[in-house]
């Protein structure tokens, strides 16, 4: 069955550490979005021993959701580093599939620990 709704595509980028899922909390979950793809997590979720090395195998996970969201015509979010760029080419090659992709990059600047 062909859906009628536009999915809303949100990103989270940044590097870890920089606030992505606070920020996501704050926005995202006040509007009602309950779809929430993080990358880490689920290579944490595959292997909490050693995530990094399922870093590709959640990534391609990810790759799968994002495509079956948009397929439902489900609203989520992505958390990313944007190690590899993904989330940000399936915004742009997904553009006409999607209502809109907002893209929230989140920064966190280093605190000195000493003034010299």
């Amino acid at each position: 069955m062909k859906h009628s709704h536009q999915p809303m595509f949100y990103v989270f980028a940044g590097n870890n550490g920089s606030g992505k899922s606070t920020i996501r909390n704050l926005l995202i979950d006040k509007i009602g979005v309950d779809i929430n793809l993080d990358p880490d997590a689920i290579a944490r979720r595959i292997d909490p021993e050693n995530p990094e090395s399922k870093r590709v195998t959640a990534g391609k996970e990810v790759i799968r959701s994002v495509n079956k969201y948009i397929k439902e015509g489900k609203d989520f979010s992505i958390e990313t580093r944007l190690a590899g760029g993904n989330a940000i080419d399936r915004c742009i090659r997904k553009k006409k599939q999607v209502t809109k992709s907002p893209c929230f990059i989140v920064f966190r600047q280093k605190t000195p620990t000493s003034i010299v």
